[in-house]
């Protein structure tokens, strides 16, 4: 254990007692995590004038999990407050990335009285947005986590930080609010966001994931708990996985393809037959959005077929990408051929892009060298979006495929796994994935300990899924005496293609992790194969 602790820059006793037994989130310090005290009390005293004065405020969110789990909780804790809260959730296609000054207004002549604008999870790069918006009389509190730009808008407040989701600040802003009467937000929420964001899982965001998933497992959020059922995981430990691969895509679905408001609706709605329908709705726009994608990741692996020799950049754009789901399908292309990738949904007028990398690229600082020919961008190093008139979609293709050749010429592009070492296939047994349990959470920052069994036997070799892209193996170890053989169960996903090339009987080496599998009512510890080879 204090071999993987050491692997993890967890090295003292005073840092180890940390990891290990990290203090809830109400301790968490406002100055530790970068946040302005001063930001937040500007920001709570304008709030407690709208509340006085019965001003109507705007809490404009994101259609991603972070900016729906961020604007859940600013919402209801105004709404606990009595105030006259409006939720808005930006249609990705008609309002875009980021703060719509235009939407804002429209809300305004729907709603007479708005005066200030809560932005949850986007607004630090939104300067001109923001001062058009302070033109027309309309206050504007920024609660971000994204990079900021050369300049911050003027903003009546900005709480801000790079170190924790955008629903962790909207958490922390909420939790300092308690002196006007709102209780400590849902944890819970913070949770879902912080992973599905995919922040580092250290430090504070360690502490609202590991005491935030116990509010998830047993929440009374009706849209969550249906949610929970009709993806097969009712009554089931929730975990980082579960919560990255299963939950998380389902609510970014509603923001990729249908109505990013669905999603809102979803988290908040207290009405049994609506958050029925709504988590329906997600599970049924969450398969339209699976089989999109993979028609899109075919398209642009057609493209490269092409050429010779993979790009340093990955750089597709088309008509036939939705714009809900360039950053899936950059996402796929950048794990499956280890290159940064920049995917367009091709349009007239104006196009949308995404781009996806590698951890030898910043991939916004690339951006932000060929900014002059984008309209507008955000994001962080190894992920963000842009939008971009259709007509310079060739010289940005020219020009970015030029600056990342310059940047990565030289490097040996390879995806470098790190194993936390050596074990036996004995050693896959409840008994020691128990003791592993003791890191989790796990993510970005904190990985799920990755572990090399070498000369292994396949006993049987299956495909799974409908496409047979993912592997099925049990392996056994041919050196251990009869008597004494144990038998692991094995699964690598996207690692199909092995199953032409190792036979029952071959003997390989294997890179993968531990995992607990539910599946027909029982439960069984899987050892999840990221890597193998043929001896």
């Amino acid at each position: 254990m204090r071999a993987l602790l050491w692997n993890r820059n967890v090295r003292n006793k005073k840092d180890i007692s940390e990891f290990l037994n990290p203090l809830p989130p109400d301790n968490i310090l406002v100055k530790e995590v970068g946040v302005s005290q001063r930001e937040i009390n500007k920001a709570k005293k304008r709030i407690a004038q709208a509340l006085f004065k019965k001003e109507k405020i705007i809490v404009y969110g994101d259609y991603d999990v972070d900016g729906l789990c961020g604007a859940a909780i600013v919402w209801e804790g105004l709404y606990e407050l009595g105030a006259g809260a409006i939720p808005y959730i930006p249609d990705r296609i008609k309002d875009g990335y980021g703060l719509n000054s235009s939407c804002i207004l429209e809300l305004k002549n729907k709603f007479p009285g708005v005066k200030l604008v809560v932005a949850v999870d986007n607004g630090i790069v939104a300067n001109k947005e923001t001062s058009k918006l302070k033109e027309e009389g309309i206050d504007v509190i920024i609660v971000d986590h994204h990079l900021p730009g050369e300049s911050l808008p003027e903003a009546l407040a900005i709480v801000h930080t790079t170190k924790l989701s955008g629903s962790g600040v909207a958490w922390l802003l909420m939790r300092e609010l308690k002196t006007l009467g709102v209780e400590i937000p849902d944890l819970g929420l913070a949770a879902l966001g912080t992973v599905a964001d995919m922040l580092p899982v250290i430090g504070a965001n360690r502490s609202i994931v590991k005491f935030g998933i116990p509010f998830l497992e047993t929440t009374r959020r009706v849209g969550l708990r249906r949610l929970f059922e009709y993806s097969g995981i009712k009554d089931k430990p929730l975990d980082t996985y579960k919560i990255s691969y299963i939950i998380a895509p389902r609510l970014n679905a509603l923001g990729r393809i249908a109505n990013s408001l669905d999603g809102l609706r979803l988290l908040c709605s207290r009405r049994l037959e609506k958050g029925e329908s709504l988590a329906k709705l997600a599970q049924q726009v969450n398969s339209d959005r699976q089989k999109m994608t993979m028609e899109g990741i075919t398209c642009a692996r057609d493209e490269l077929k092409k050429l010779e020799n993979t790009p340093f950049l990955i750089f597709s754009a088309s008509s036939m990408y939705h714009q809900g789901i360039v950053g899936l399908i950059a996402g796929r292309l950048t794990e499956e051929f280890y290159r940064p990738s920049v995917v367009i949904s091709q349009s007239e007028g104006v196009s949308h892009g995404s781009a996806r990398s590698i951890p030898e690229l910043n991939i916004m600082s690339v951006l932000n060298e060929a900014r002059a020919l984008l309209l507008d961008v955000g994001g962080h190093p190894m992920a963000a979006g842009f939008s971009i008139e259709s007509k310079n979609i060739v010289p940005f293709e020219r020009k970015v495929c030029a600056i990342v050749k310059d940047k990565l010429k030289g490097k040996k592009l390879v995806p470098n796994v790190q194993v936390d070492g050596k074990i036996a296939l004995s050693q896959v047994t409840g008994k020691y994935y128990k003791a592993l349990s003791s890191l989790a959470p796990f993510g970005l920052g904190n990985p799920e300990p990755l572990f090399m069994i070498e000369k292994v036997r396949a006993l049987e070799v299956r495909t799974m899924g409908e496409k047979s892209d993912h592997l099925k193996l049990f392996l056994d170890d041919p050196a251990t005496p009869e008597k004494e053989k144990l038998v692991a169960e094995s699964v690598g996903f996207y690692l199909g293609h092995w199953s032409q090339k190792i036979l029952a009987g071959d003997l390989i080496d294997v890179v993968g992790y531990f995992t607990e599998d539910n599946w027909g009512g029982r439960t069984r510890i899987v050892f999840r194969i990221k890597d193998l080879r043929k001896r």
